[in-house]
């Protein structure tokens, strides 16, 4: 299956060397040129899961120009960069190409539909951990599960049968599923609880649920969350919200989130796409959100860099 991936960070990278080395055609769009020379001159380096090895695989500078025919469009970019994304893989893409996307928060999908069509568009999630060691190369973390589906639901369709099936294959455990709005929202929910507040105290995840007024937070925000998600009629995939957010937190204890990376490296966070999302939710539904609303402004604080 030949894949196009925009968005060759960790968890793109990690794709696409798995999807590689079990005989796809991948191509990485990479918006840093001198990555995408690292990668097609020695390989993507990985380690942790699966031992150190270089893969061979493709990786283009966005705008080149390419032959490649992509069966699959990957998306991995992180949420602030969706709509930039979508403007940069229109090029790319044949007439019937399908459009997945893996990404953290909820948001994405209506912005890829919007902008390459709603027909081509599916959802999905992982929990496969991957981080970045150096440009090019990514260390995976942790094995997970990944679920794709169509975004209106309306049952398991075939084109999301056969792509999980060829991520399997290529040892990303994945399932077609007929409601990922349930799933989008139940790892929503985890990241609500996880990163806004690593990103905002600087500490790895598991001390959220060992300091008191720290797991107080996490839970009223989760809460919030849960029941923004009720009113949308929106089905979490875990009876007890808060347990399973505190589960995460203890089994990643020693992980560093994404957003406290981010904030680590001055870089803009996810939020919008986090607890923003709860916030506007929360104002389409009437049911109020002032944990996610302050945790929005909070981390939206940290985004002004005095240099």
């Amino acid at each position: 299956m030949n894949t196009l991936i925009i968005g060759a960070g960790s968890v793109g990278s990690l794709f696409g060397a798995l999807l590689a080395e079990a005989g796809h055609d991948v191509l990485l769009l990479d918006n840093h040129t001198d990555r995408a020379a690292a990668v097609n001159a020695r390989g993507l380096l990985v380690e942790g899961i699966g031992g150190a090895r270089a893969v061979r695989l493709a990786s283009l500078p966005l705008g080149e120009r390419t032959e490649f025919l992509p069966e699959l469009a990957l998306v991995t970019v992180k949420a602030y960069s969706t709509e930039q994304a979508a403007r940069d893989l229109a090029p790319y893409l044949g007439p019937d190409t399908p459009v997945l996307s893996i990404q953290n928060g909820v948001g994405n999908v209506e912005i890829l539909q919007a902008a390459l069509g709603p027909e081509r568009i599916l959802a999905g999630t992982t929990s496969n951990g991957a981080n970045t060691v150096a440009p090019g190369h990514i260390r995976h973390a942790g094995k997970g599960d990944t679920f794709i589906g169509e975004p209106g639901g309306g049952g398991v369709s075939e084109r999301a049968r056969r792509i999980a099936d060829a991520f399997t294959a290529a040892g990303i455990p994945a399932t077609a599923v007929d409601d990922v709005a349930g799933l989008l929202w139940g790892k929503l929910l985890i990241n609500v609880g996880i990163n806004p507040l690593t990103g905002l105290l600087q500490v790895r995840n598991g001390r959220l649920v060992e300091i008191p007024e720290a797991d107080e937070l996490l839970e009223a925000a989760v809460l919030e969350a849960a029941r923004v998600a009720q009113a949308k009629g929106i089905r979490i995939p875990f009876p007890d919200p808060v347990a399973k957010v505190r589960e995460v937190a203890r089994l990643t204890a020693q992980n560093i989130s994404s957003m406290r990376s981010d904030v680590m490296n001055r870089k803009p966070t996810e939020i919008d796409y986090i607890c923003g999302a709860v916030a506007r939710a929360a104002e389409e539904t009437g049911v109020p959100a002032p944990i996610n609303q302050t945790l929005l402004r909070l981390v939206k604080s940290l985004h002004v860099f005095d240099d």
